[in-house]
């Protein structure tokens, strides 16, 4: 009786490429879901139990926000030119971390195109922060009128201006890019009518940091995409979205939210 011959040994060296596609294949999933998980540990804002948004659902309403409103443009700080009325060319300047600071303090309670209207007349009235510091608040009032609550944001922009100089000796903060993004929250905040969405601003668009300011607009349609809980405040908004939103699209989800 005839023996059956014995099937020769697969190749060692084929099953183990095979293997080895399996585990690259596995290892990139497991490792997307790994970065989520590590994600959602560190999270220590107001709503621990609100897993949304996810990080996938952050990109795709980013990507479809693109799609229909064009892609965002970082303006680069250093080359801005700022307009002066009345002037017969545009004059270039550079923002400094207190230039960040006042146009956002300038835009709250009205539009951005009137907040810089109200940045620019100052700036044409007062070349200098020592120049508003050292003006009658009558004078700087009125070249922020149009801006609304003139004496109010006087009074906010004189006050952070003396306390600078008192301190440090100048009416510059370009001493906080040094800091982490923790001391500068804690230094901004301390002056009246600077809040999250006010540090957050200046921590995203002068210092390039990863934030992810929640202003009335970002904060009403998060709450329609069930992304923060309906009786969420503006500021947990902002505790909250600043951990679920991934680092890299921050700058451009909150341009095309604000835009949209």
């Amino acid at each position: 009786m005839a023996r059956k011959r014995k099937a020769p040994d697969a190749d060692p060296k084929q099953g183990s490429q095979k293997q080895v596609k399996q585990e690259e294949g596995i290892s990139v999933k497991a490792t997307a879901k790994v970065a989520d998980s590590l994600a959602n540990n560190k999270y220590t804002g107001p709503f621990p139990k609100h897993e949304r948004p996810t990080s996938q659902e952050c990109r795709d309403a980013r990507q479809g926000l693109a799609d229909l409103h064009g892609e965002p443009i970082k303006a680069d700080i250093n080359d801005e030119k700022v307009k002066i009325e009345g002037a017969a060319a545009t004059k270039p300047a550079q923002r400094t971390v207190l230039d960040s600071l006042a146009r956002t303090i300038l835009s709250q309670n009205t539009t951005d195109t009137t907040s810089n209207r109200a940045f620019t007349s100052l700036k044409a009235a007062f070349p200098t922060w020592d120049d508003v510091r050292t003006a009658a608040p009558g004078g700087v009032e009125e070249s922020i009128r149009v801006g609304g609550l003139a004496e109010i944001k006087t009074q906010r922009l004189k006050a952070i201006l003396n306390t600078l100089v008192e301190e440090r000796g100048e009416a510059s903060m370009e001493y906080i890019r040094a800091m982490n993004d923790g001391e500068i929250k804690e230094e901004l905040m301390r002056f009246k009518g600077v809040g999250k969405k006010t540090v957050a601003c200046v921590l995203m668009f002068c210092l390039h940091r990863h934030e992810f300011p929640v202003d009335t607009h970002v904060w009403r349609i998060a709450k329609r995409l069930g992304w923060v809980p309906a009786k969420a405040s503006r500021d947990e908004a902002y505790e909250h979205l600043n951990m679920r939103v991934p680092d890299d699209i921050k700058y451009d989800l909150h341009v095309l939210l604000v835009g949209h």
